[in-house]
């Protein structure tokens, strides 16, 4: 069904390739495929998706507070001069931005939570203090949903949980080969070597230094390939030649081809200490790859211990070395085998058709 006049505004912090702001311009686009008109701010200049957007009607438009905080008076005029039927926002600042417009525009609002925690009690109570302003407030993970309910940073009657959006890749088993091939070639890696793969940009929550330190007491012919932006930040290369993993991890730095990456690793592995719904491991899912993280947020949505791959403590080296250990343990059948069961779940779940609709159904409420 098309709904051809309908507006939606997207109000996110920034606008660069993180999980966040990937899964809110597949819901732009999603939308803009259905009829509706769609305008994106971003509080910062930052916009990575420039291409992608001259490929549709998505309109963006950013504050660009980064120059001037006082920017932030130009959101109530866009606002009122694109009239929207609804309000969806993305990530802590712009969801508080989103809720203060609310306050004097009376718009109907949709906030979108995408991590496990705020980063500090005044956040919390800032959130707490303005959650009032949701019509609804959508978390893309069920555990961390009832974990703010819990400690009341979410209101239980207007919060629900609806998952990220993910397409299914579709590759060949000979496809799948002869990318392996290609990249460990690449890389120099033999078809011996167990590769484990990380994913995720260098911020405190993912915990690089736990994971070099669980690398340090790993045994056996492995390799972790790591991809991500590192941020300008030089310490893990420093980290990595102090505790004499130059020859064990490879800093790949952001890519536009993580695919081939999943296809070429072994196993996933995450050392988050707070995660939403890690697009990271979904992704690694539909690609069937086994997968080693912590006990965090959203990853409990995801990852079933010893059917889909292995859990560990957060923060704790020798666990996650253990649980990694485990994992090169088990035979090519075995790991598999939980590929497969990922895969299913993924599928079964977090199918881009099914949650797409649920956040239509979702704007229809309101509109």
């Amino acid at each position: 069904m098309k709904d051809e006049k309908r507006k939606i505004l997207f109000v996110t912090t920034a606008f660069g390739k993180g999980g966040a702001e990937k899964q809110l311009f597949k819901l732009a686009k999603y939308f803009d495929g259905e009829g509706f008109s769609v305008l994106i701010i971003s509080m910062l200049k930052l916009n990575m998706f420039e291409e992608e957007l001259s490929e549709s009607d998505i309109r963006f438009i950013p504050l660009k507070m980064d120059e001037s905080k006082l920017n932030i008076f130009k959101y109530f005029s866009i606002v009122k001069s694109f009239a929207p039927d609804v309000v969806i926002s993305f990530l802590y600042t712009a969801n508080i931005l989103a809720r203060i417009g609310k306050y004097r525009m009376k718009y109907p609002l949709i906030t979108s939570i995408r991590s496990g925690t705020f980063g500090s009690k005044a956040r919390n109570v800032l959130c707490k203090l303005t959650t009032n302003a949701d019509n609804f407030t959508v978390l893309n993970s069920f555990s961390v949903l009832q974990n703010m309910i819990k400690n009341g940073l979410v209101d239980k009657n207007k919060s629900l949980n609806i998952p990220n959006i993910i397409q299914l890749p579709n590759y060949s088993n000979d496809e799948k080969l002869q990318i392996r091939k290609a990249l460990r070639n690449e890389l120099k890696i033999s078809g011996d070597t167990f590769v484990f793969l990380f994913v995720g940009h260098c911020r405190p929550e993912k915990d690089y230094e736990t994971l070099f330190q669980a690398i340090a007491q790993l045994q056996g012919d492995f390799k972790l390939i790591m991809i991500g932006n590192l941020l300008g930040q030089m310490w893990p290369s420093q980290r990595i030649d102090e505790l004499g993993l130059s020859t064990k991890i490879d800093l790949m730095g952001k890519r536009d081809d993580v695919d081939r990456f999943y296809l070429a690793a072994d196993s996933l592995v995450l050392s988050s200490i707070s995660e939403g719904l890690p697009n990271a491991i979904m992704e690694a899912m539909s690609l069937e790859l086994a997968i080693v993280a912590t006990k965090v947020g959203g990853v409990l949505d995801l990852v079933e211990d010893r059917s889909t791959g292995i859990l560990c403590n957060a923060g704790d080296a020798t666990d996650l070395s253990n649980s990694m250990q485990q994992m090169m343990r088990l035979t090519t059948k075995e790991r598999e085998k939980m590929g497969e069961n990922g895969r299913k779940k993924i599928s079964g779940e977090f199918d881009k058709a099914v949650v797409c609709n649920k956040w239509h159904n979702l704007v229809l409420k309101l509109t």
